[in-house]
């Protein structure tokens, strides 16, 4: 092979800008595909075992990756604690039905949130015809544009049992 610089051929050229261009282009969309992360923060984060198997090294770089990725999508700097919980505290939420109006935002929200596939919902929204208030006339998988005339929309959450037997 040639060592000297000014022997390049003009296919060897265009093959090289050619793999140059491809290379950007890959990891433009792959950058993209991975929310704005790093390879190592999205393979990190990915592979990432469950919050109460993590050793407090991982647990450190967790918390350092979401302060990280709150300071790059939002610009904002955030802090994050490790706290064990309470003895004798419960936790507890409130969902306002009233609100409800079947886009299923509260849905996404709980699946991001809690890191579920897209099979697992802790919600799911009933589409209920006015007057009912039989569940067995609800819908769960309602699609078209929401809300509907004469519906109203129920979300029916996840009761975070003490001894919850899906966990």
């Amino acid at each position: 092979m040639h060592t000297d610089s000014s022997n390049i051929t003009r296919r060897a050229l265009v093959k090289g800008l050619g793999t140059a261009v491809v290379a950007a282009g890959t990891l433009k969309i792959a950058t993209a595909a991975w929310h704005g992360h790093t390879l190592a923060e999205a393979f990190a984060e990915f592979f990432q075992s469950h919050y109460q198997r993590m050793t407090p090294e991982e647990l450190q770089d967790v918390i350092h990756r979401i302060e990280r990725g709150a300071k790059q999508r939002y610009g904002v700097n955030i802090t994050c604690e490790h706290s064990k919980a309470e003895t004798g505290v419960v936790f507890g939420y409130a969902l306002n039905i009233s609100k409800c109006k079947g886009y299923r935002d509260c849905v996404h929200a709980c699946v991001a949130e809690n890191n579920l596939g897209s099979d697992t919902q802790y919600i799911r929204v009933l589409e209920m015809p006015h007057g009912s208030a039989h569940l067995e006339d609800g819908n769960h998988y309602f699609s078209g544009t929401v809300p509907k005339p004469k519906h109203y929309y129920l979300p029916i959450q996840c009761m975070h049992c003490e001894n919850p037997p899906c966990v």
